[in-house]
């Protein structure tokens, strides 16, 4: 994903996140057997900031490369001179 340049200004970017899943799933069974376990005051955003992180930056980077609109793509590309020359020969 390029490079990432830190400073101290930089702060945690925050979201609120809403799951539904299914009751066999692996998440709601840890949460479930957690709780069953007597674990009190499970700390949902450490343990999802765990999960996230354990995701690999290529599974990201072929998301986001899925994800995107095929107009945007289309649209960078033409910002891009060279890129514009290599698609007018091609329609030429």
């Amino acid at each position: 994903m390029g490079q990432e340049v830190s400073t101290a200004a930089d702060k945690d970017f925050k979201m609120k996140l809403n799951l539904s899943l299914a009751e066999d799933h692996p998440f709601s069974y840890l949460q479930l057997e957690l709780k069953r376990r007597g674990l009190k005051n499970l700390d949902l955003n450490k343990l999802m900031s765990e999960i996230f992180s354990e995701i690999s930056e290529k599974w990201w980077e072929e998301k986001l490369d899925t994800l995107t609109p095929l107009e945007y793509k289309v649209s960078q590309a033409m910002a891009n001179p060279e890129m514009r020359k290599k698609f007018n020969d091609l329609l030429a």
